[in-house]
């Protein structure tokens, strides 16, 4: 039903084909307080599926406190390909994610470990037509024995064809061997791995290896089933040569909080990147006060120790129903406990007893890193088994059964190894032959070579049985060498077509910006000349800016001297008595009106009705003044003694008594003439002339 579904889901979408290759090229390794690695590799995964490089030596370097660095170098490089289908929706350019994980191993007396690993979405390196990556991966490290680890690698990707999703030759050749001609699985819908795709690049040092590779898988049925059989029987029954049983591949960070406060025994803050690579997490309930933790915890930590020397995926996490903080911490220090604690105020302590109904202490439980739970109650069992590393290596293979059904793969037996690889041969129906029957084959280097784990030694005669039998095999030999050799001159040319259509179109790309950097040259050159020339229109204003300053500022302290002067000789003005003034509008319009006239505030001539304190009936603004002088022809009077004061708004007509009084009125401002000021000084700055 599951099949079904995401047949249907995907039966709308297109899907592509590639050909992946990672040529491997050099392992960076810095390793902590004097551990060296014996024989390292790379493995390259999905799911429960693997190929592993041949193995190489790793050799120091440099030496710094507790830290050693040296790098084991594939020489000649080695070169691993697949065939992966990328799917799309019709409406998008890029492709749906597909995460494959690679790790480093380290193989020595006690079997494969994992020192790192990197994931990888394949769907980032692929393009139309190809596309190549020169990749320096940087590892997390899964082991404590090492602090960093780096691949040096190339990615190379080559577009095969596109087609629907719902085509049979658009599917995996896994698809094709585990899903019975339905669509297959999320961990089913790439071509099977093995361990014959790496392969050395130069012909005269190719590794021995079976004819069938993984390219060849597309076009052969026959080939497909037999190759995809013992790629799932050789990653599966590697993982029972060690006395644990090999976990699932996990995708995801942790299922607890990215916020989660996590600290160690000394009260130091933790990273939840550690829980973000673990496979299984024990949820330790516990406290100070409790008798019978305290008896369990010995046992605990010993069976958390030997799970950490033999670099098992498996982290605890301490939840406290401690009183205090301190009693927390005190707790944490006095016992010793290696693992991490949740901290005693996160409000996450409580929800976590809520779920997983914790009504008694002490309380172990087994989850995996994607919340599945794989244990309710572990403290027994962990009891039980702490005296004898092989019950506690029983129970954590327990775990991890538990977990591979969950996940819903593949479930080793509890038996010895030898029963273990017969239900792995029963998954294809096929018949191992025992060992001692079929015999080593002269020759080669691996006598229980998958290729040929499923065929009757060749038949014997009384005369000349033996010669016979050798000079078949070395025919075979020869050929699987001259298929071998012609293979890697196939890869050899194809990747040499590649590189020819890759330097081409870069030769393209590099003459394409040489000459966008020719036209932006010309126009910088352009650029330059105009700022140049503005440069000099700018230096002639400046000079004209200054000269215009220096004139405006002798101009002001002009008009200002002049107007000192003025307020000076108006100071010195004592001018009062009486006149005849004319109004201009209203009822007094050309009537003659007798007021009294005196100079206050030094520029006001303010006039009244009486020569006392009432009030002023108007003045005349003397720093408004533009002449003042007798008033000639008809208008004058028969005494001569009309004389106006004329200003910027208005001019004032007045009468003296007699010509002397006149005088005494006009001459005052005679004494004051100013000249005519600048345009440069503005209006409210201009002086008057006084004639």
């Amino acid at each position: 039903m599951k099949k079904f579904a995401r047949k249907v889901g995907r039966s709308a979408k297109v899907a592509n084909q590639f050909r992946f290759t990672s040529t491997f090229e050099y392992i960076d390794l810095v390793c902590l307080d004097g551990w060296k690695p014996d024989n390292l590799h790379v493995a390259w995964l999905r799911g429960h599926r693997r190929a592993d490089s041949p193995d190489v030596k790793w050799v120091a370097k440099t030496e710094s406190g507790n830290a050693i660095e040296g790098r084991a170098t594939f020489d000649p490089p080695i070169s691993s390909s697949l065939i992966v289908t990328l799917y799309q929706a019709k409406d998008q350019q890029d492709f749906e994610q597909k995460d494959y994980k690679f790790y480093i191993e380290n193989e020595g007396a006690n079997g494969k470990k994992i020192l790192a690993s990197f994931n990888c979405n394949i769907a980032d390196f692929a393009g139309i037509p190809s596309e190549r990556h020169a990749l320096d991966m940087t590892f997390k490290p899964v082991s404590k024995k090492i602090s960093k680890a780096v691949l040096g690698l190339t990615m190379e990707s080559e577009f095969i064809k596109k087609g629907k999703a719902s085509d049979d030759d658009m599917m995996s050749t896994f698809s094709r061997v585990s899903g019975g001609g339905g669509m297959p699985d999320d961990d089913d819908d790439d071509p099977s791995l093995s361990t014959s795709s790496f392969q050395n690049l130069p012909v005269d040092s190719q590794v021995s290896q079976p004819t069938d590779s993984v390219s060849s898988t597309v076009s052969n049925g026959v080939a497909d089933e037999s190759v995809a059989a013992s790629n799932v029987m050789t990653s599966l029954e590697a993982s029972v040569t060690s006395k644990f049983v090999a976990g699932p591949t996990l995708d995801g960070a942790c299922w607890l909080p990215d916020d989660i406060q996590l600290i160690d025994a000394a009260g130091q803050p933790v990273s939840k990147s550690t829980l973000d690579q673990t496979d299984l997490i024990g949820m330790y309930f516990s406290a100070e006060w409790c008798a019978p933790c305290k008896k369990f915890v010995p046992k605990l930590i010993k069976f958390y120790n030997y799970l950490q020397n033999e670099e098992r995926s498996f982290q605890l996490i301490y939840i406290s129903s401690d009183n205090t903080k301190e009693a927390m911490m005190g707790y944490m220090k006095d016992q010793q406990m290696p693992w991490v604690g949740l901290s005693f105020d996160s409000p996450l302590g409580e929800q976590l007893r809520v779920d997983f109904k914790v009504t008694a202490i002490p309380l172990l439980c087994i989850v995996s890193r994607n919340g599945d739970i794989i244990s309710n109650s572990a403290k027994k069992p962990v009891d039980a088994a702490s005296g004898s590393e092989v019950e506690m290596t029983k129970l954590y293979n327990k775990w991890i059964r538990k977990l591979l059904e969950i996940k819903g793969l593949p479930v080793p037996d509890e038996d010895e190894p030898e029963k273990k690889k017969g239900f792995l041969s029963s998954l294809f129906g096929g018949k191992k032959k025992d060992k001692q029957q079929q015999g080593p084959a002269q020759g080669d280097d691996d006598a229980t070579n998958d290729d040929h784990a499923d065929e009757a030694p060749p038949p014997t005669s009384k005369h000349g049985g033996k010669e016979k039998e050798d000079l078949l095999r070395q025919k075979e030999q020869l050929e699987r060498e001259r298929t071998m050799e012609r293979q890697v001159v196939e890869e050899k040319t194809r990747k040499l077509h590649v590189t020819l259509e890759m330097n081409a179109q870069m030769q393209k790309e590099l003459d394409e910006k040489e000459e966008k950097i020719r036209i932006l040259e010309a126009k910088n050159e352009t650029l330059r000349q105009t700022a140049e020339a503005k440069t000099g229109e700018v230096g002639v204003l400046k000079q004209k800016i200054s000269m215009l300053e220096e004139q405006l500022t002798s101009k002001v302290a002009e008009e200002k001297k002049l107007q000192d002067e003025k307020r000076e000789l108006l100071a010195n003005i004592s001018l009062h008595g009486w006149l005849f003034k004319k109004g201009i509008k209203g009822p007094t319009a050309n009537t003659w009106r007798r007021r009294y006239f005196k100079i206050e505030e030094g520029s006001k001539l303010t006039y009244y009705k009486t020569a006392g304190d009432g009030p002023p009936q108007g003045f005349i603004d003397l720093d408004q003044v533009v002449s003042v002088g007798a008033v000639s022809g008809a208008q004058q009077d028969k005494n001569n003694c009309t004389f106006h004061i004329s200003t910027e708004n208005r001019t004032y007509e007045l009468l003296a008594h007699d010509d002397s009084t006149m005088k005494k009125c006009v001459n005052p401002f005679d004494s004051i003439h100013v000249p005519f000021i600048s345009l440069f000084v503005p209006a409210s700055h201009f002086l008057y002339n006084i004639v």
